[in-house]
């Protein structure tokens, strides 16, 4: 239990520590650990991830649309710790949470075909986790790419692709994103 907890929160935090081989562990727990770093930490902390107050944002904006279909008259402003939030800024939370988990998928791919075409023998899921972990910032994966292992046998190809994750990972995408525009550049 305490391997459990220490190991979850260390994910959950992103400090990158490790109590125990969570690849030892059943599949459950891999996947509850995978959750964990989708989810993120708290907003104002370093951590990676999506953050967990725009999941509360988004099961809210949920909520709401419920709401909304079955009685179309209601109206109710999205409210987060009292204050009410603007809907530009949640139109910016679910933009947000497309590009990541839309980045996360594609680097997992990238990764998964790269390692295929090498010889590699890497699953699918592990893929993803490798590719979420180093876009959250967490640092161990799952697989050989776990807390006891390492993610040398990775090819060039994929360390590059990994590189960049962890890059847009740890600047946020949408600030990279906007260094690559024309309309940034233009004085």
């Amino acid at each position: 239990m305490r391997h459990g907890v220490f190991n979850t929160v260390s994910m959950i935090t992103t400090t990158g520590f490790a109590s125990a081989d969570v690849n030892e562990w059943t599949s459950l727990t891999s996947l509850v650990l995978f959750g964990v770093v989708i989810i993120g930490a708290s907003a104002g902390s370093t951590s990676g991830s999506i953050k967990l107050v725009r999941h509360i944002v988004i099961a809210k904006m949920l909520r709401r649309e419920i709401d909304q279909t079955v009685h179309p008259e209601f109206v109710a402003p999205l409210r987060v710790n009292g204050a009410p939030v603007d809907e530009r800024a949640l139109r910016a939370i679910i933009v947000f949470v497309l590009l990541y988990l839309g980045v996360c998928a594609a680097g997992a791919a990238v990764v998964l075909v790269d390692s295929s075409l090498r010889g590699i023998d890497l699953t699918a899921f592990q893929a993803l986790a490798a590719s979420a972990s180093l876009l959250g910032g967490v640092g161990p994966g799952l697989g050989f790419a776990g807390p006891m292992g390492s993610f040398e046998p990775f090819s060039d190809v994929s360390t590059v692709v990994l590189t960049a994750l962890m890059y847009l990972g740890r600047l946020e995408i949408v600030p990279v994103l906007v260094l690559f525009t024309a309309s940034h550049w233009r004085a």
